[in-house]
């Protein structure tokens, strides 16, 4: 059984030996005292409730309330223990039916449910059947990465996450799988509905349609990236580099950089805009040239300086423009994507169009609460 929370074991400490001292004050005091209120205080309600029934003050009415109140708090905390298990028998039980048919996402997600109301977590993860239910999601999430079907592998790769949130053993899977969408919602939208369609037809499993089909931004990749200069680019690295609460340098900014623009060419389906997206030997090549960049900024042994920095940014251009020749506006912009992710996971760009929508929706003025804005030269 878990313990009552902390605030509830102190509150029914001080109630106790509140009582104790009305009933018999040399008592309260003593070591009998002192220690029911450290059984209180850890939890242990039943010798707090054996000795106070025991006890010589057990005749004091305000011992024989508190009494009563542990002996209904154990009533209905025993209750909820035995629902609580009868969920997790019930999860589990549905979790092994759900993988039976292969609905892996609808197992995982039992499973969650199941270890949320586990009396040890992480005991149940050592469950032969979870453990069997992690080995397949795993093989299919990277099956379905494989094959390109990225919104599925999101899915499972999630659903794995919350699971092991604590360990945060598929953490980094999940946030690559959700590079790919993003990716794929921004430059290939027909085939992120197409994906994320398919998705939800497997969910629903023959039921009712599930989730109604994502809103897409009526905005273009061509608007989302308007205004994107290699000189933005810059100012976001300089001032995340030196500016940034965890000082973190250049190194680890354009390490991500680069990771971001190797997702980028990892992500199938993007060959309708981008054609050369489509040959495999200029991705390679691009790949390539990368991985040397990547190379050469490990091997740095000391603290890279800003011209380092616009030089690493330079060769990673011209490894573009040798090979598949992206805008320079989505390269910067995936770019830009990869720093701020090296960074945290809360930092984010303004770009000129997020400025151009904000201008727009806000007309100038927020109405009654006296805030006026207005753009200034210089």
């Amino acid at each position: 059984m878990r313990r009552a929370s902390s605030y509830w074991q102190w509150r029914i400490g001080a109630a106790l030996l509140s009582a104790i001292l009305l009933a018999t004050p040399a008592q309260a005091t003593g070591t009998g005292g002192i220690a029911l209120f450290e059984d209180a205080k850890t939890g242990r309600f039943d010798r707090v409730l054996n000795s106070l029934r025991s006890g010589s003050y057990n005749g004091h009415h305000q011992v024989r309330d508190l009494i009563h109140d542990l002996e209904q708090y154990q009533q209905h905390r025993n209750q909820h223990v035995t629902d609580q298990h009868a969920g997790q028998e019930e999860a589990l039980k549905k979790m092994d039916e759900s993988e039976q048919k292969d609905d892996l996402y609808h197992a995982l997600t039992y499973a969650i449910e199941a270890h949320s109301l586990a009396d040890d977590p992480a005991v149940l993860l050592t469950n032969k059947n979870i453990l069997a239910l992690v080995d397949r999601a795993v093989v299919a999430a990277q099956n379905t990465a494989k094959d390109g079907d990225w919104v599925q592998a999101l899915g499972l790769y999630r659903a794995l996450d919350l699971l092991f949130e604590d360990q945060q053993v598929y953490q980094d899977d999940a946030k690559q799988a959700g590079q790919h969408v993003r990716i794929l919602q921004l430059y290939a939208p027909k085939l992120f509905q197409q994906l994320y369609a398919e998705h939800t037809k497997r969910l629903a499993n023959g039921q009712d349609k599930l989730h109604d089909p994502p809103q897409l931004d009526t905005e273009t990749w061509e608007q989302r990236v308007e205004g994107v200069t290699i000189d933005i680019l810059r100012t976001i690295l300089d001032r995340a580099a030196r500016k940034h609460v965890g000082n973190p340098g250049f190194r680890p900014l354009l390490l991500g950089a680069i990771e971001s623009l190797l997702v980028l060419a990892n992500t199938d389906g993007l060959d309708e805009t981008f054609p050369s997206l489509g040959d495999t030997h200029r991705i390679s090549s691009f790949r390539y040239k990368l991985e040397r960049i990547r190379s050469e900024l490990n091997r740095f042994k000391h603290a890279m300086s800003r011209r380092d920095a616009f030089s690493c940014i330079k060769g990673i251009v011209s490894a573009n423009d040798d090979t598949i020749e992206l805008p320079e506006a989505v390269l910067v912009f995936e770019m830009a994507d990869g720093v701020t992710t090296a960074l945290d996971d809360f930092s984010a760009v303004i770009w000129p169009h997020d400025l151009e929508i904000f201008s727009r929706h806000t007309q100038g003025t927020f109405t009654g609460v006296g805030i006026q804005i207005e753009r200034r030269d210089g």
